[in-house]
């Protein structure tokens, strides 16, 4: 319990220079390490994403059937969207939701 802790901290230590404002011209080892633990998840994410959506109208079609009958809509962008622009389109070191509404040439913003 103890390593787990001081690994946790000894984490948020690293991160502190990133979340500071420090800006850098070429990001280093320590800026692209998350993105080599995340980036496969969300592959591995986006994949289950599309298989759930694909066995799931039974079930979301049930979700249908009361007001306001948008089920599906929020049911693609729950397991296909976010998974996809997270995966796909997020700039190396952002990791906030909000990817992808302001950015030109998004494949899937034709899809809203």
């Amino acid at each position: 319990m103890k390593r787990s802790i001081y690994l946790l901290l000894a984490l948020c230590l690293l991160q502190t220079p990133a979340m500071a404002g420090e800006s850098r011209q070429s990001p280093g080892f320590w800026d692209i390490l998350p993105e080599i633990i995340i980036r496969p998840m969300g592959v591995v994410a986006s994949a289950a994403g599309v298989a759930f959506f694909v066995a799931g109208p039974p079930f979301t079609a049930l979700a249908s059937i009361t007001e306001p009958h948008d089920a599906f809509s929020h049911t693609f962008d729950a397991f296909v969207k976010t998974p996809y622009r997270l995966t796909f389109r997020r700039p190396l070191g952002d990791y906030s939701l909000e990817i992808g509404e302001a950015q030109a040439g998004d494949a899937m913003a034709s899809l809203d």
